[in-house]
């Protein structure tokens, strides 16, 4: 996992196609803002694992995909 620093209004760009805007801090929460590409499905985890089930999908869940174990802290 690439994990990154960035200040209210800095953006982290994903493939020229994502954008990802830091919109609010409050407290413990962060507001992002997504623009992407509409064939490009954006979801909350929670969402995205619902949506899976109601499909009967077996896909890898999200933490099967994206391990936590090799994690960069860039600044």
């Amino acid at each position: 996992m690439l994990v990154l620093s960035r200040r209210i209004g800095e953006e982290i760009v994903i493939d020229e196609q994502i954008r990802v805007v830091v919109s609010a801090v409050e407290g413990d929460r962060v507001r992002l803002g997504i623009c992407a590409p509409a064939t490009v499905r954006v979801d909350r985890q929670e969402v995205h694992e619902r949506r899976s089930l109601l499909a009967g999908s077996q896909r890898p869940s999200v933490e099967e995909v994206y391990s936590c174990d090799d994690k960069k802290d860039i600044q």
